[in-house]
């Protein structure tokens, strides 16, 4: 009717199965005189579909670019030259992490777990940390908050979209048909709509999802944002406290937000320390004894090296000193956050 021509070089049918294997040999599909082949993949509009119904090899690729994407960025860490590591993090979220990321919502509510490697592979890389350190130290110590919270983020957002639309457009007749599927005991990993309402349990709403109130999940989505949040954080903390990979970094962090020593500028790091050490001080103390028991290996890191360098080298005669103010405070748990 358009005058439109299939292009049957750049055409394919994947026929999709939960048995995989091969597929008989009367599977034929033409389109004129031409027939179109059989894949067992195809990428649509940078997704990319496969057979068996999951999209382990999309997350596969997504993470591969957005790991490339953040080696990209990796040298804007030595053009910081003291500036906050926050700066970098900023970058990287809306380069590196959003590009892995695309329609996500759509596919990666199942694979959360190997969506979060972009993130942790990219600061642990940054931060100069080994690849058995905790992920839960990492996000504790940036103030990060797992990839699972903008996912969850980006399916709200998602599916206000889909309820908003007319009752003959096939996302919503999809939808609709994955409620209803979702009751009937289907496997989690093929059912859209029953891996969002996990995302409600974890948070206590599961009532507000089952309501389907549309309204109410759209009007609330900012506080159901937080509450993923707030329940991560509260989950990290949780595998810190019990970890036993670093017995002191429990009580070196108590807040939910990056570590101060990453964000001071040089000037600011150095008085800190300088006046930890002069006046015994122990509200600020915490810093030195931070750098010298957890994270001084990030002195390797330029931007890093010039805050740390600044101060830590003049004290580093008086290491039994920091030990000593160390041990005495974490004992008399005074430090104070």
């Amino acid at each position: 009717m358009n005058d439109l021509v299939v292009n049957h070089s750049k055409s394919a049918v994947v026929v999709f199965r939960r048995s995989g294997g091969s597929l008989p040999n009367y599977y034929r599909f033409c389109c004129g005189s031409s027939e179109i082949g059989l894949v067992n993949s195809y990428t649509y509009l940078g997704v990319i579909f496969s057979s068996s119904c999951l999209f382990n090899k999309n997350s596969s690729s997504a993470v591969s670019r957005g790991e490339a994407a953040a080696r990209a960025l990796l040298s804007l860490v030595h053009k910081l030259n003291g500036c906050p590591i926050s700066s970098w993090l900023n970058v990287f979220n809306a380069c590196a992490l959003s590009t892995a990321l695309y329609a996500a919502e759509i596919w990666g509510l199942n694979l959360v777990d190997e969506l979060e490697r972009i993130q942790l592979r990219a600061v642990k890389s940054v931060m100069l940390l080994a690849r058995n350190t905790p992920d839960h130290y990492v996000r504790a110590e940036l103030g990060l908050a797992p990839v699972k919270c903008q996912l969850f983020k980006q399916a709200l957002t998602w599916y206000g979209k889909i309820c908003r639309m007319d009752e003959t457009r096939l996302p919503k007749v999809c939808f609709i048909r994955l409620l209803h599927l979702s009751d009937s005991g289907l496997t989690m990993k093929y059912n859209w709509a029953s891996q969002l309402s996990r995302f409600f349990n974890e948070i206590g709403e599961l009532e507000l999802w089952q309501g389907q109130d549309v309204s109410q999940i759209t009007a609330q989505s900012d506080r159901l944002l937080s509450s993923m949040i707030a329940s991560c954080r509260e989950r990290d903390r949780v595998l810190v406290e019990r970890s036993s990979f670093n017995t002191y970094f429990k009580l070196l962090n108590g807040t939910a937000s990056i570590s101060r020593y990453l964000e001071e500028s040089t000037e600011n790091v150095s008085f800190v320390l300088s006046d930890a050490y002069q006046s015994k001080n122990q509200c600020n103390i915490w810093e030195c004894i931070k750098l010298f028991l957890i994270f001084l290996p990030v002195a390797k890191i330029p931007a890093m090296h010039t805050k740390i360098t600044a101060v830590w080298l003049p004290l580093s005669m008086e290491c039994q000193f920091v030990k000593m103010v160390a041990f005495s405070v974490l004992k008399e748990q005074l430090l104070i956050f």
